[in-house]
């Protein structure tokens, strides 16, 4: 899992990233061999965990300074 904001992309300004469609809460899932059941588990193990840090009332699931 990459932030690419900070990552691949980090090297371009804000809106070169925004005209690419690099925004600050895109992440990205690189998988390999394993099964899409162990994918989606791991996948909602690691939703469960941070649900609680969002504000799922406002538009876009924004993270909260909690």
């Amino acid at each position: 899992i990459t932030h690419p904001a900070t990552t691949t992309h980090g090297r371009l300004t804000p809106q070169e990233r925004e005209t690419a469609g690099i925004r600050e809460g895109l992440v990205r899932i690189s998988v390999g061999l394993e099964t899409v059941s162990d994918i989606q588990r791991d996948l909602e193990r690691g939703f469960q965990r941070i649900a609680p840090h969002f504000d799922h009332s406002s538009t876009g699931g924004e993270a909260t300074d909690r």
